[in-house]
């Protein structure tokens, strides 16, 4: 066995936690990639995981945006799209320049955040300006950009907006 081949017991068990996160996907619309890249970057590296679960994440994105896409508003979005395609370029920068270490431990610390803000997002006033979506757009650019993780900016945007 060469050390190009991977071993058959990871692949194994990298396709079922590819098989849950688009489970988590498809039930609830968001989060494949917050229980995805945790444990797959442990097995393969935050280097190979991103962009194999970028593509996982893509292919799922395209199936449900094929029949909900009209339910998009463009109007309340926009600004945060903007920022998210800028912001995911410095995103890719960061995960070919960056050491492993240093992307790993900002991954933790971005889920831990996020989870935090989630337990006591009661508490948090709402966003009635809609030109935070810049700051929020960004942010989940360069966690998509880096780790395809956009999911915590994108969920608390939204809540915080009260969508």
């Amino acid at each position: 066995m060469t050390s190009m081949t991977p071993d058959i017991n990871i692949t194994i068990i990298i396709m079922g936690i590819i098989f849950l996160s688009a489970f988590i996907k498809a039930a609830i619309g968001f989060g494949e990639s917050m229980i995805g890249m945790p444990v797959v970057s442990l097995l393969i590296g935050i280097q190979v995981a991103s962009p194999l679960l970028a593509l996982v994440a893509a292919v799922l994105t395209i199936a449900m945006l094929r029949s909900g896409w009209k339910g998009i508003d463009l109007r309340g979005t926009w600004r945060f799209l903007l920022a998210a395609l800028i912001g995911t370029p410095l995103g890719v920068w960061g995960l070919k320049s960056v050491q492993p270490d240093w992307l790993t431990g900002f991954l933790g610390l971005a889920i831990v955040i996020a989870a935090l803000l989630n337990l006591f997002r009661t508490k948090i006033v709402k966003l009635s300006h809609p030109n935070w979506g810049f700051l929020l757009g960004f942010g989940a650019g360069v966690l998509s950009g880096a780790y395809n993780i956009s999911g915590p900016p994108t969920v608390l945007y939204g809540s915080l907006r009260r969508w």
